[in-house]
């Protein structure tokens, strides 16, 4: 685990109200030096908790995502989720998974002991197993049987938000994926997807 200077909080007396309980129950469930994951500038407080983070994908695709910072710039990222793709003459879904490489720019904007914002960039790559499409340019004798393919997460851009009262992200990631589908059959298609999705992490 890649070792990123504590940074202990003194969270204020919370008011007794419903919204502070439900405040104060998240706060409890995070270590007390919890802050965020790492933000890449070496005059903002770094965050301490943790470098691993795992959580959820929303929108396109949809499911689960992971992400581990090497440094406070280069990190890994995995998807395991389900999302739409677009194959000449047609359109489809399937189960996805895959990986990329993020570089976090800098931290743009920074609010003390509220959040960092950074934006980032990277690429990847995922595979993709689904229904077979339907469409006049591939395969039409497959139509309903399971088919395939490989797609190049070619760029992929996101801003996110690392928390510092607790150990969570935020982001918004967009990216453009051409790629290659095939069926048992022994057709192939060109495929490409366009993928937006709002997510969240908590890191470890």
């Amino acid at each position: 685990m890649w070792d990123i200077v504590p940074r202990m909080i003194r969270f204020p007396k919370l008011q007794v109200s419903l919204a502070a309980l439900a405040l104060s129950s998240a706060v409890a469930l995070a270590p007390s030096s919890a802050t965020a994951a790492p933000s890449p500038s070496a005059a903002k407080a770094k965050g301490s908790g943790g470098n691993f983070g795992i959580g959820l994908t929303l929108i396109d695709p949809i499911g689960a995502t992971g992400k581990y910072f090497f440094d406070s710039n280069n990190a890994i990222q995995f998807h395991l989720g389900y999302g739409g793709v677009l194959p000449k003459g047609g359109a489809g879904h399937g189960f996805r998974l895959g990986g990329d490489w993020t570089y976090h720019i800098a931290t743009i904007a920074s609010v003390d002991n509220v959040f960092d914002f950074i934006p980032y960039v990277g690429v990847g790559v995922f595979g993709l197993v689904g229904r077979c499409w339907n469409g006049r340019r591939w395969n039409t004798g497959d139509r309903g049987g399971t088919c395939g393919g490989i797609l190049f997460r070619t760029p992929v851009v996101g801003f996110t938000f690392h928390w510092k009262p607790l150990p969570f992200d935020t982001f918004i990631e967009g990216s453009w994926s051409p790629g290659i589908g095939f069926s048992p059959g022994g057709a192939f298609a060109a495929l490409s997807s366009g993928d937006f999705a709002l997510g969240f992490r908590y890191y470890f």
